[in-house]
């Protein structure tokens, strides 16, 4: 078998005149060629595709830019989700954080109508709540407990948490107010603290907080408890306390010292002056024992406006609300320096 020319295979393939010339090098040279002008080509498309692609960006943000420039930018949420007591402090959200309340104990039982007897309007006094910078509330539950759950609910929503007040040993005989187990199990599964006890200062009332205190303890619940009113209250409390550890918080009401309020203090438990009111001293010096428990050691201070605590023209509430908005603004301020 004779052997076959494929260079001149080749050049009859492809018509070539020059048969068995060596014409490789002339072949490498028109497909380098080609490959460049495929390559410009392609160049050319992707700058043409970026530069529309450039153009649609501009275009689409110019549209959003348009759409939101009358609408506030969106803020980070202040709703609590998760409550911890630990180290002997309150974690928000996981984040160690103090509380500076103002509240009325019985304003939501004003708000479903449970109680009447008051010179204000619980819609007043929850817009101008929710419109201030505090963080911190003590309420207790009216008969209406589906109205209170929903209140607590959008108060935690606004970044501020709950102290909900179970008993008051103080007033056994409160008819508006829902009973301790009710209230208890209304708002059970919610980021909230429970005052077991309003403050001790009836004789015979021992045994109940302490089942209280096992009660809420067993479902789960932080309790705070502790405080007193009165030379008879405070041996109350301290009967309580030889008796009992299933609290986490310590409450403190009387007195309002320093003395008092750190021989009440507990290793490991946050400490609340949860009842600072305003019946017996004026606005000035509120605003000093206010600021002295927090130097003092207190995780929490809750303003309680006994008088003019209505929104009318001799209202001392929003002033209150100002001033304990401003502190709190000034102590975080400093906190993160």
């Amino acid at each position: 078998m004779s052997k076959i020319n494929f260079k001149k295979w080749i050049c009859e393939k492809f018509n070539c005149k020059r048969y068995c010339q060596d014409c490789t090098g002339e072949i490498a040279k028109a497909v380098k060629e080609s490959q460049e002008d495929c390559n410009r080509i392609i160049r050319k498309r992707d700058k043409l595709l970026k530069s529309e692609y450039d153009e649609n960006v501009k275009w689409w943000k110019q549209k959003y830019n348009d759409c939101m420039k009358d609408k506030p930018n969106p803020q980070p949420s202040k709703a609590i989700k998760s409550l911890e007591v630990r180290d002997g402090k309150f974690w928000v959200n996981g984040k160690a954080t103090k509380l500076y309340g103002v509240s009325k104990r019985e304003m939501i039982a004003v708000g479903s109508g449970d109680c009447t007897n008051v010179n204000y309007k619980y819609a007043d006094i929850k817009k101008a709540i929710l419109n201030s910078n505090i963080n911190y509330i003590r309420v207790l539950a009216g008969k209406n407990l589906a109205y209170f759950r929903k209140e607590v609910e959008e108060y935690l929503d606004n970044g501020i948490v709950v102290e909900v007040e179970l008993f008051d040993a103080g007033n056994l005989f409160r008819k508006y107010q829902a009973s301790q187990v009710d209230t208890f199990e209304a708002t059970k599964d919610l980021p909230v603290f429970f005052d077991i006890n309003n403050e001790f200062l009836a004789e015979g009332v021992v045994d109940v907080v302490l089942a209280i205190a096992e009660y809420v303890k067993k479902h789960g619940g932080i309790c705070s408890a502790g405080a007193w009113s009165g030379e008879n209250g405070k041996q109350l409390s301290q009967e309580f306390k030889s008796k009992c550890n299933a609290y986490q918080v310590v409450s403190h009401h009387m007195e309002w010292t320093k003395k008092s309020l750190q021989e009440e203090m507990e290793a490991g438990k946050p400490t609340v002056m949860s009842e600072l009111h305003t019946r017996d001293i004026d606005l000035p010096l509120a605003k000093t024992f206010f600021n002295n428990a927090f130097t003092w050691g207190c995780q929490g201070v809750n303003v309680y406006p006994l008088q003019n605590f209505g929104m009318g023209q001799d209202s001392k509430f929003q002033d209150i609300l100002n001033f304990v908005s401003n502190f709190r603004t000034e102590q975080e301020k400093n906190e993160d320096l």
